[in-house]
């Protein structure tokens, strides 16, 4: 589903296109301003089509890359989600509830759950992307951190649950932070385009607004031609 900015980024692209089917249909536009041509409305549009395609295609591979490491970090049985739970069981069993290192490795857990439920949906796509980025970043710092716990106990760190043994969990770690860097190179192709879109539909803003107001000194504010455009809000 499309997201609520994206739907307002293609209405203010069809405006743009009906703006120009009706500057087609005026008898003698001369806007006396080669920015505000119909020609140059077209050309625009044609620019703004093509950063639409660039845009859509780079936020799919941002969000693909994002659902992977999701599933690593979250929804995969043997996921760093999914373990936290029997790492901690094993090590308050193995060395007590009262002991120094399940008191840090509690902690620990408690910081990776905290920092998975934060959210962030104001509508800024750029905050959001900041603040997953935090988050996701946080986690696997606090998970290294745990694994480096673990194997502070040598001996006394051997489970029998293969998912939890060091290895799988050093495995593991190495693969959530391949994936973890595979967004970041996502997100640097996406976020510029992010940057570019906005501000080309803040010049079509300006030029779609300067184009009314050329209408209207045109043909008045009571034409016919200027009715019919007055509306588009961009």
């Amino acid at each position: 589903m499309a997201s609520r900015s994206q739907a307002s980024y293609v209405a203010k692209l069809a405006k743009a296109e009906q703006l120009h089917q009706y500057l087609l249909s005026f008898n003698d536009y001369t806007p006396g301003d080669s920015t505000l041509t119909t020609a140059a409305l077209e050309t625009r549009i044609a620019s703004l089509h093509t950063l639409q395609n660039e845009y859509t295609q780079t936020q799919h591979n941002y969000l693909l890359a994002t659902e992977q490491r999701r599933q690593h970090f979250e929804k995969e049985p043997n996921s760093i989600g999914k373990l936290l739970s029997p790492i901690g069981s094993y090590v308050k069993a193995k060395m007590k509830k009262d002991s120094r290192v399940y008191q840090e490795v509690s902690t620990l857990v408690q910081k990776i759950r905290g920092s998975k439920k934060k959210t962030l949906n104001n509508g800024n796509e750029d905050n959001n992307i900041s603040h997953s980025e935090k988050s996701y970043g946080s986690q696997l710092q606090n998970f290294q951190d745990i694994i480096t716990l673990l194997t502070e106990l040598a001996t006394d760190y051997q489970p029998a649950n293969e998912a939890i043994k060091l290895e799988a969990l050093q495995a593991l770690y190495a693969s959530a932070l391949d994936k973890n860097n595979e967004v970041s190179k996502t997100i640097s192709i996406f976020k510029p385009n992010i940057d570019t879109r906005q501000q080309a539909y803040k010049e079509l803003a300006q030029i779609a607004n300067s184009i009314k107001n050329m209408v209207k000194s045109q043909y008045g504010i009571n034409s016919t031609e200027y009715i019919l455009i007055k509306g588009l809000v961009f």
